[in-house]
């Protein structure tokens, strides 16, 4: 699986938790202006990015994180699943394999155009 995208502050992750599991392309880089011209960037394909996801892809420009850091994110979450319950962990490995395959995917196509553009 890609994760490092070769884009300084792009990355893929996963995140699984006791109510929910998600896969998500995040922008981190430290700089504000930088995040919002990454996000303007990542807009432009929304169409390619979406693709295989219908509407389940949340566009969210400004999340906080715990640690106090705002980031950008595109993800897509499934709720109710817990990995601390042995009877989710296939939904979550499905889950995981499945959305972040598509997303993966998706990024490749224009992966070589953003390297260009985020210089």
């Amino acid at each position: 699986m890609l994760y490092k995208t070769g884009i300084k502050g792009l990355e893929l992750k996963f995140d699984v938790d006791t109510k929910q599991v998600s896969v998500i392309l995040e922008v981190n880089p430290r700089n504000e202006e930088k995040r919002f011209d990454y996000f303007v960037e990542l807009d432009k394909y929304r169409n390619i990015i979406n693709q295989g996801f219908g509407l389940s892809l949340v566009w969210e420009e400004q999340v906080k994180l715990a640690d106090g850091k705002t980031v950008t994110r595109i993800y897509k979450s499934l709720q109710g699943c817990n990995y601390h319950n042995r009877n989710h962990w296939n939904t979550i490995f499905h889950f995981i394999a499945t959305n972040m395959y598509q997303l993966q995917n998706n990024l490749s196509d224009i992966l070589p155009v953003l390297k260009e553009n985020l210089k």
